[in-house]
């Protein structure tokens, strides 16, 4: 009897102990077919596989095979990723608005100072009558009677400037973009010789005053009482800043008002109260000076302020052409 249940015993131990093995064999082909490539591919549809989806807790991931935890590190890598792309897209639709405020504000002056140009040059009776209806108007305001060709020649720089920094933005072009940049950066260099010679060559400056002041001595000389434009401009000029001639009142000596009103200057050459302005009076009035020499002491007199302007300007200018490049750059990389 003892013998008998000691063969038994063996017998379950032998049992337990093929079905142990068994269990290893198969946990071990378990992990080949997971991780061997060449078992996926060979892998027939309808064999079942083990489940070895990794489970996630907390910070880690267990594998329900290898069990050894291995740290997310993938998921914070994309997120920061996506942060990152998106703060760069925030900004680049940002500049893409101040960029087409800016030009759109830049279109519309542009078209206003085109169209007042055009018409002047169309219709100066009809704009003269407008500035008559204007209360407390400044006496220099029927200036822009005479300037009708400037006017234009501005309007339609402002206007190109403007409609290529628009639509450039807003299409993201970049041909548009950079046609922007290369007005805006010529326009700028312009400005920049310019005030280098003004601050830096004064000789020639001077040189530059002399032969405009000649020439606008024979303006007067030739066309004053004669060119209803040039009549327009000088009475203007002389009456907002209280001046007579470019000089002094030399100038009109020989022009066509002077033959016509028997030696008689312009009433801005004399004092208001004086009906007839005459060599005499002219000479009695030593507070009646020059044009050149009033404009001279109104630019001294607000330098100032003109360099406050023209620092202001010059930054606008470099802001759009860094803000236009910097879009040219985005948009080129985005295309490559």
């Amino acid at each position: 009897m003892p013998s008998k249940c000691r063969r038994k015993a063996s017998r379950v131990f032998e049992e337990d102990k093929l079905l142990s093995s068994r269990r290893t064999e198969g946990e071990e082909l378990g992990k080949r077919q997971v991780f061997s490539p060449l078992a996926r591919s060979q892998r027939k549809p309808h064999e079942p596989t083990v489940n070895v989806s990794p489970v996630t807790r907390g910070p880690h991931v267990f594998h329900p095979i290898l069990s050894k935890p291995t740290t997310v590190t993938g998921k914070r890598s994309g997120v920061k990723s996506v942060e990152h792309s998106a703060a760069k897209m925030g900004c680049f639709g940002f500049l893409k608005m101040m960029m087409f405020l800016f030009n759109g504000i830049i279109f519309l002056a542009g078209a206003a100072v085109l169209g007042v140009g055009i018409w002047v040059k169309v219709d100066s009776g009809s704009i003269l009558a407008f500035l008559g209806k204007i209360e407390n108007a400044p006496a220099g305001l029927s200036h822009v009677l005479n300037v009708g060709y400037l006017l234009i020649a501005v309007g339609a720089l402002l206007l190109v400037i403007g409609f290529l920094g628009c639509c450039g933005a807003v299409r993201e072009s970049s041909c548009m973009l950079l046609l922007f940049f290369i007005i805006v950066m010529v326009v700028f260099i312009a400005e920049v010789a310019g005030a280098v010679v003004i601050l830096v060559f004064r000789p020639l400056a001077e040189e530059l005053l002399t032969k405009f002041g000649e020439v606008a001595a024979k303006n007067i000389h030739k066309d004053y009482g004669n060119n209803s434009d040039v009549t327009g401009l000088w009475n203007a000029t002389m009456s907002s800043l209280h001046c007579c001639g470019f000089y002094n009142s030399s100038d009109f000596v020989g022009s066509p008002y002077y033959n016509q009103h028997h030696h008689q200057y312009p009433p801005q050459c004399c004092l208001p109260t004086v009906q007839l302005c005459n060599q005499t009076i002219v000479d009695s009035d030593p507070m009646v000076t020059g044009c050149f020499a009033k404009i001279k002491k109104l630019i001294e007199d607000n330098m100032a302020a003109i360099v406050g302007v023209a620092l202001g300007i010059a930054a606008l200018e470099i802001c759009a052409m860094g803000v236009s490049m910097i879009l040219y750059c985005r948009i080129k990389s985005r295309g490559d």
